[in-house]
């Protein structure tokens, strides 16, 4: 029944304070589990309607997983009100919180995330949430997100490394192609990262790399 709540509203507008009376009370930490997630999926169906108590629940719901919950949902609304709250959700205690409100800045382009999204993954100790904010950082290509780009191949782990550089090579750094080639001609390198930086370098088009491809290719042999 509260799934069905956001279809009265688009009905009968002048139900929406009704409505959000009814989900408030559902998502009251007295109410079970299941229900507070669901009246949390209602909100994000009400659109910027549902967004001020979708961000309350981000903030201050004790369940780690409705708090997951509710940044999804802002995202899929998307509005400034929503991106706000996302951007607050990039310091969840809970990383999948943190996970979800990157990956719906990159998605939503919110160019306002960029300095959060750095700050984040400067400190960030989970690498999935780590590769959540490149990848979110190479769909803004903000100021000095190619420098911590950067970094992150030549210091992270693999799945980090491989969201880095394909993060560098989208924001069209000039920095990308030779430290795509670095990576393409090292003999220890993964060999899963050096035909990343291959198919990367291919995307890019610029033939005055292939010189340097073909040397790399011999090194392989």
């Amino acid at each position: 029944l509260l799934r069905v709540v956001p279809a009265a509203v688009k009905r009968s507008p002048d139900a929406a304070p009704k409505a959000l009376t009814i989900l408030r009370e559902a998502v009251a930490p007295t109410q079970a589990f299941e229900v507070r997630g669901r009246a949390v999926m209602a909100l994000g169906a009400l659109g910027p309607l549902g967004v001020p108590m979708l961000a309350e629940v981000r903030t201050g719901a004790d369940e780690p997983v409705l708090r997951h919950l509710a940044a999804r949902e802002l995202a899929g609304v998307g509005s400034a009100d929503a991106r706000g709250a996302l951007r607050a959700a990039l310091a969840d205690g809970d990383p999948r919180v943190r996970e979800t409100a990157a990956e719906g800045l990159g998605r939503l382009r919110d160019v306002d995330a960029s300095a959060a999204l750095i700050a984040g993954a400067k400190q960030e100790p989970w690498p999935f949430v780590r590769r959540a904010e490149l990848e979110a950082l190479g769909r803004l290509c903000g100021a000095g997100a190619a420098d911590l780009l950067v970094r992150g191949v030549e210091r992270d782990v693999a799945e980090v490394r491989r969201a880095a550089l394909v993060s560098l090579s989208r924001c069209k750094d000039p920095r990308a192609q030779p430290l795509l080639l670095r990576v393409l001609g090292r003999r220890n390198e993964a060999s899963t990262m050096r035909a990343l930086a291959a198919a990367l370098l291919g995307e890019m088009g610029d033939r005055t790399a292939a010189r340097a491809m073909a040397a790399a290719l011999g090194r392989q042999i």
